[in-house]
This record gives C-alpha cells, sequence and structure tokens, in this order.
C-alpha cells in the first residue's frame, strides 16, 4: 500500500509541474501575441509525452524497488523482467485511474460550463484530454519500449 501511496504522489507531482511549465510557456505566448490554437495542441502534446516518460521512469522506480524487497523472500525467484513489468503494470493502471478521477471534477466544475476559449489545462476540455491521452499513451510507449530485453534478463 505505501507503494501505491508513492507512485499516486510521484504520478501527481509529475502532472502539476508539466502542468505549471505548460501555463508558464501559454502565459509567454499570450503576452507576446504568438498564440494559436494549433500551437497549443502541439505544446500541450509534448509536455504530455514528456511527462508520461518521466512519471513512468520515476513511478516505476518507485513500485521496482518494493519488488526488489519480494526477492529477498525464500521461494520467490523474480527476474528483472518480471519485476518491471509488474512496476509497469502498476504505474500504467495508476496513471489511467488518476487521470480519469481528475477528470471528473474537471468536468463537474470546469468543462460542462461554456467558458471562453483558454490555452490552459485543465480549463480548456480539448487540450486536457489532449495532455492526458499523450500522457497515458506515453506511459504504455515507456512499458512496451524500456524493460529489459527477455535475453538480458536471464
Amino acid at each position: 500500500m505505501k507503494t501505491l501511496a508513492k507512485v499516486v504522489g510521484c504520478l501527481l507531482a509529475c502532472l502539476v509541474i508539466f502542468d505549471i511549465a505548460g501555463v508558464a510557456v501559454v502565459f509567454v505566448f499570450d503576452v507576446l501575441s504568438f498564440s494559436s490554437t494549433g500551437l497549443y495542441y502541439v505544446l500541450w502534446f509534448v509536455l504530455g509525452v514528456f511527462c508520461g516518460l518521466f512519471s513512468y521512469n520515476f513511478c516505476g522506480d518507485l513500485a521496482s524497488a518494493s519488488s526488489e524487497q519480494k526477492e529477498d523472500k525464500p521461494g520467490t525467484d523474480w527476474t528483472s523482467r518480471d519485476k518491471s513489468e509488474m512496476a509497469g503494470l502498476v504505474v500504467i493502471v495508476t496513471t489511467g485511474a488518476i487521470l480519469l478521477s481528475l477528470s471528473v471534477p474537471f468536468y463537474l466544475y470546469a468543462w460542462q460550463y461554456h467558458l471562453e476559449p483558454s490555452g490552459f489545462v485543465p480549463d480548456s476540455f480539448p487540450l486536457t484530454v489532449t495532455y492526458f491521452v499523450t500522457v497515458l499513451a506515453s506511459t504504455i510507449f515507456a512499458h512496451t519500449s524500456m524493460r529489459p530485453d527477455k535475453a538480458r534478463s536471464k
């Protein structure tokens, strides 16, 4: 349970840090009158990719640390690929659950009322969906491409 709490905290920290970075960039774009809808989508897509990759790496390290403790128990035969797969699945499921649970209050308090267009996440429904889907997709991509090979783990 401590591991899950650490993963949730790490994931929320990554989401907040990248959101603050995106808000700062959107603010600069607005001040310089260099804003366009396409630019906002590209910005939040790129931030989502980096947020997903970094959060997978950091949260996966936290989740796999608990798997290393399980390795010490007699009768368990954990390989590094097994540990990374379990830790990665924990991160993916947690990411999906957190993003879904954040979407509910955003919908209830911001998205269902038609406010003026915004380049900020979570104020803008389409940009927030772009950011969240990209975070989840890049987390899944990291899980499928960044784990140890079968040949190296034996």
